[in-house]
């Protein structure tokens, strides 16, 4: 609301809010599950509210979702059930919204970042021993801005943004892969 006294009206909307656990399942409390689920998903869809009707009436505006490249691992990474869980149905959410919304000027893109520098991943333990495996800051506000300096026409639906080294990356990203033709 405070964006919105001061400037008027929110043309850019960057949700970035996140926090993360490492638990498996069945030893996750119920609260920490009700945790990640307000800040991770709730939060998210709260701040839209805030500000979609603006944007509609503007008919313009551009909303950047964080999403998680976890969404892109297939079985989800182990004892993150329900931080990535969550961050699909984000994903899920940003593209139907994405759908719903074009017609009105408005940009939904998502960005799915792999491990990156935060103070988020400072304490997971299981990330973080190789530090290799982590990403800075800047290749994610690099998408950012890449998303919000195409064209008026164009809108990137979804950008992944993942380090080639992480070994859970794999199925995502070959690194063996070998030329078709060879």
């Amino acid at each position: 609301k405070s964006a919105k006294e001061k400037f008027g009206k929110v043309d850019i909307l960057i949700n970035n809010a996140g926090v993360s656990s490492q638990y498996p399942f069945q030893d996750q409390p119920i609260e920490d599950f009700e945790r990640l689920a307000h800040t991770n998903y709730l939060g998210y869809v709260r701040l839209i509210r805030l500000v979609i009707n603006d944007m509609i009436k503007n008919k313009s505006g551009a909303i950047i979702n964080m999403v998680s490249g976890s969404t892109l691992c297939d079985p989800l990474p182990r004892n993150f059930i329900v931080y990535s869980s969550l961050k699909v149905g984000l994903r899920a959410f940003s593209k139907a919204l994405f759908w719903e919304l074009r017609d009105k000027g408005i940009k939904v893109t998502s960005i799915l970042p792999g491990v990156t520098d935060t103070d988020l991943t400072g304490k997971l333990q299981e990330i973080t021993s190789d530090t290799s495996r982590l990403m800075t800051t800047q290749a994610i506000e690099d998408a950012v801005r890449f998303a919000l300096t195409v064209p008026a026409n164009v809108c990137p639906l979804e950008i992944a943004v993942i380090n080639q080294q992480t070994p859970w990356t794999a199925p995502v990203i070959p690194f063996a892969q070998q030329h078709p033709g060879k």
